[in-house]
């Protein structure tokens, strides 16, 4: 069974307490956010029937309660006491949640826990991994499930989301098997229910993984790696993969399923691969691909572009379905999961010859083939032409989307122009002959620097450019970046090194005034112009990453 939410991995710790006496249990409350940050509504009513809940309990817990037929009274309700009355065992037994969570303009993720469909607590979950204590008035073997609630995401495709990694009854884990990729994860206005029979805490319902398999209460270990059944989706890296609607081209426009303009806002996401796996280029991510995929989407961009290194030296050259496989599946999947387009780059950056002819069409053949009818995916022909002719790379270009079109035959395409990408001024007369093609330019700061950051020649650079074909066709920046290298660093003068504001204003306002979008390079990209500070485990944004996050948001 494939919910909303995903299942990667569990790792499992457990800390039981039991504590015994015939008084009536107390509910814990372990709300550690700041209320004032909670939907006031939500928030008020939530906390207003927990803080009267609480109030009762207090008061109960300095009288022995009434017993009869093994419940005890809690005021206009009997509750199962888990033992024989009139002994009336209530003892209380700690449910134990390892988590932590995503935060949407301030606001963390809210966490309600319940033991047999009642409340026993809730909570907002931070960043950091923690370990939440919450008390059921009941002896263990009274329990028999356990629900955990993410109640207040805004909608249900939001990215406040939850990380579950640890579960735990009275000193007894989860049982699911080890595995070593990502904790459990689920997201919006979702929930999980745990079964308990006394002595083993097992999923309610079976939960499709990669390369791990799940206990399903009362069977045997149900093998679901080729994610079982996934309704109208498709499986991909144990996902069920819906995500957006395909994106088509209405004369300059992207227009969604619906016919609604759409313009592509979003980060490039490093090659995982590159360099035979090693990351050559990159720090090392793999274990916060989930994360970093949760935060750009919380961030509001809509695409991701991924980075395919395809050179001889690099992972998808030596095994290229196991670098599908181990890297791009998932990231695909993960574009999905949080509605956004996954843009996949052909990161070729050479000239147009024999070599790179042959490496281009290969790769677009093994691409295309394993994509096909992901609707949320575009393909993007070629990173960064720089020598040759125009007419000889729409020849080029032409000859991979006829590929790519055999395939996957509805797919929106972008085509990059000469000059490192960056100058498509060519196709005003000479466009790609072809259908639902867009264009992608790199305008890199050092493109104008010989305007030394007067806003008009650059304005009129980036017309001439790139923003002419704007009028005719969809436009899209598919890379670009900038960062104030020292004077003494050696790379102070290269294309991407330029001043925080004096660049970075009037390029996005161009971009406003042109209704062109954007990917930036990169959101977590070890190379240059980070949208994070580097290797902050806080998604803490560098100074380019405070003014995307603001664009995004519209301020």
């Amino acid at each position: 069974m494939i919910s909303r939410f995903q299942f990667l991995v569990i790792g499992v710790s457990i800390i039981g307490l039991v504590m015994t006496g015939c008084s009536k249990g107390s509910v814990e409350d372990t709300d550690g956010g700041d209320d004032a940050g909670y939907d006031a509504g939500q928030d008020a009513g939530q906390d207003a029937g927990q803080d009267a809940s609480d109030g009762d309990q207090q008061a109960g817990d300095t009288a022995t309660q009434p017993c009869e037929n093994n419940l005890w009274d809690e005021g206009e309700e009997w509750v199962d006491c888990g033992g024989p009355c009139p002994a009336c065992n209530t003892d209380e037994t700690t449910i134990t949640v390892q988590a932590y969570g995503t935060e949407i303009n301030g606001i963390w993720a809210h966490l309600l826990v319940e033991v047999n469909g009642r409340s026993i607590g809730n909570t907002f979950v931070t960043s950091s991994s923690e370990t939440y204590s919450f008390t059921a008035p009941m002896l263990a073997s009274a329990v028999s499930s356990v629900t955990l609630t993410l109640d207040n995401a805004p909608a249900p495709d939001s990215a406040r989301n939850l990380f579950i990694q640890n579960v735990a009854v009275a000193g007894t884990s989860l049982d699911l098997p080890s595995c070593e990729t990502d904790p459990m994860i689920w997201y919006a206005d979702d929930k999980i229910t745990f079964g308990w029979d006394g002595d083993a805490l097992c999923l309610v319902d079976a939960v499709c993984t990669p390369d791990c398999s799940f206990i399903v209460c009362g069977e045997s270990r149900n093998e679901c790696g080729d994610c079982g059944t996934c309704g109208t989706g498709t499986c991909l890296y144990g996902y069920c993969v819906t995500g957006p609607g395909r994106l088509h081209v209405s004369g300059n426009t992207l227009v969604d399923q619906q016919g609604q303009p759409i313009i592509l806002k979003g980060a490039n996401y490093q090659d995982q691969g590159s360099g035979g796996g090693n990351d050559t280029w990159y720090w090392d991510r793999k274990d916060k691909v989930d994360l970093d995929f949760a935060e750009m989407a919380a961030w509001g961009m809509n695409s991701v572009r991924l980075m395919v290194s395809p050179f001889s030296d690099d992972y998808f050259s030596v095994d290229p379905q196991g670098y599908l496989e181990t890297y791009l599946d998932r990231e695909v999947a993960l574009c999905a999961q949080h509605n956004m387009y996954a843009m996949i780059d052909n990161h070729e950056y050479y000239d147009t010859n024999a070599d790179t002819h042959d490496r281009m069409m290969n790769f677009w053949t093994i691409v295309s083939a394993r994509y096909a009818g992901y609707e949320h995916v575009i393909y993007e022909l070629f990173n960064e032409p720089h020598q040759g002719e125009w007419l000889l790379l729409r020849d080029l270009f032409e000859e991979a989307i006829d590929i790519i079109r055999a395939q996957d035959p509805n797919a929106l395409i972008i085509a990059n122009g000469l000059e490192w990408g960056y100058d498509i001024h060519y196709v005003l007369n000479e466009p790609v002959r072809k259908e639902n093609i867009a264009y992608g330019t790199h305008p890199y700061p050092g493109k104008v620097r010989f305007c030394n950051y007067e806003v008009d020649c650059m304005r009129e650079s980036w017309q001439y450019k790139f923003g002419d074909a704007s009028e005719l066709y969809p436009v899209i920046v598919t890379e670009v970046g900038w960062f104030p290298e020292p004077p003494e660093s050696p790379d102070s003068g290269r294309e991407w090194d330029a001043p925080y504001n004096e660049f970075g204003i009037p390029f996005l306002q161009y971009l406003k005034d042109m209704a062109i979008g954007y990917s930036i390079l990169g959101f977590t990209n070890g190379y240059c112009c980070n949208l994070l500070e580097t290797l902050d485990p806080n998604y803490t944004p560098s100074p380019v990453g405070v003014m995307i996050k603001a664009d995004l948001a519209g301020d």
